[in-house]
């Protein structure tokens, strides 16, 4: 899925590094042949570990069937969400660079800001330094966490939005990229590692350590009301390879090609 463990090692003590990397190494060496979940992390095992290009294929994943149905409900009366804004999916972390998205949000001018709905939960000792930064860009009427949310309520949460962003500084693929494009909502994303495979033509792509230019593309999807109905368009084509039959295809082909 990614070599995380070796991009940020500081993220993990010497004992996980070590296990992890003699048992990735021991894999990749008896294998008849390694399955990449992105043509990123097929680059990091190249570079990281030596592997051979031709020894490794690229399958991407799908996600839920749920979010790929085409109905899509209006939003859910258990969540007093704002009528519009951003939206942040996934595990509250540094390497996820919410900060980032939070010091976006703080320059975009206050009588256009909309807020941005985060999904997702951290350490104690990360949410209690991400709130402080809250209170110090001036911005606590401006995010609003939920927390850990079902499916289907997820769904429509996505549905909602007026982009969903991920600038993360490293992806071995981005789930919530493409349950977001399924919603029929489009994307800011970093342009480094997996994220531009999965959003494709169907967002913004930024530089993760420049928060300006994330700034400018939040700004865009604010005063633009037609961004969205323009990347809308590249959906169904781009979506076409995350499906499930067609994830599930290439897969079986490439399993076929050792039985």
């Amino acid at each position: 899925h990614d070599l995380f463990f070796l991009k940020y090692p500081h993220d993990f003590s010497k004992i996980d590094r070590w296990l992890y990397k003699k048992k990735t190494v021991f894999s990749c060496d008896k294998a008849d042949h390694i399955i990449a979940i992105s043509e990123a992390t097929k680059a990091d095992l190249i570079n990281y570990l030596n592997i051979k290009e031709d020894k490794i294929s690229v399958v991407y994943q799908s996600c839920a069937s749920l979010f790929q149905e085409k109905e899509t409900s209006s939003i859910l009366s258990d969540y007093d969400l704002p009528s519009r804004y951003f939206l942040y999916v996934g595990t509250l972390n540094k390497r996820k660079n919410i900060q980032q998205l939070l010091r976006a949000i703080a320059k975009i001018p206050k009588k256009i800001r909309i807020p941005v709905v985060v999904v997702g939960g951290g350490t104690k000792s990360f949410m209690k330094s991400l709130m402080a930064q809250i209170e110090s860009l001036g911005i606590s009427n401006d995010v609003v966490f939920l927390g850990s949310v079902d499916n289907q309520s997820l769904k429509q949460i996505y549905h909602g939005a007026v982009c969903t962003v991920l600038t993360s500084f490293y992806e071995g693929f981005g789930i919530p990229i493409i349950e977001s494009l399924f919603s029929r909502t489009p994307v800011i994303v970093s342009n480094v590692s997996a994220l531009p495979e999965a959003a494709g033509d169907c967002g913004v792509q930024v530089d993760p350590s420049n928060v300006d230019e994330l700034a400018n593309a939040l700004e865009l999807f604010i005063v633009d009301t037609q961004i969205r109905n323009q990347f809308q368009r590249n959906m169904d084509r781009h979506l076409k390879q995350f499906s499930a039959k067609a994830t599930a295809d290439i897969l079986h082909s490439t399993y076929q090609r050792f039985v």
